[in-house]
């Protein structure tokens, strides 16, 4: 069953598979590569960059495993950014980017930002 849930401490080595999985997919540039273009620093350090900056980090998981992400950062005052919208091809088109997308909208609004950014 999938779910989207808080990222835990344990899954951040899952989130960068996953994002370094798609980015090669993509542009087909490998995980030693991407440093040059993102060195992924706010994903060390998830509850800095994020959860403690007035955002939140989600996973989609299918039993044990990370198989999407996608995140909300405060950009500046009021105003949130979407961040690490990133899904396996597998998931693909059955709709779980939107319903990532609504769960952050969600904490946006809840969380009392104005305007959006992505």
């Amino acid at each position: 069953m999938l779910t989207i849930q808080p990222v835990r401490s344990h899954q951040i080595a899952a989130v960068q598979q996953l994002i370094a999985t798609v980015v090669y997919e993509v542009w087909q540039l490998p995980a030693s590569e991407i440093p040059m273009y993102d060195d992924m620093a706010n994903l060390a350090d998830i509850q800095t960059h994020y959860l403690e900056n007035g955002g939140i980090f989600l996973v989609l998981v299918e039993g044990d495993r990370v198989v999407g992400c996608g995140a909300l950062r405060l950009y500046s005052p009021k105003i949130g950014e979407l961040k690490r919208i990133w899904l396996l091809p597998e998931y693909r088109r059955q709709g779980w980017a939107t319903q990532l997308a609504i769960e952050l909208l969600n904490f946006a609004k809840n969380a009392g930002y104005e305007k959006g950014r992505c």
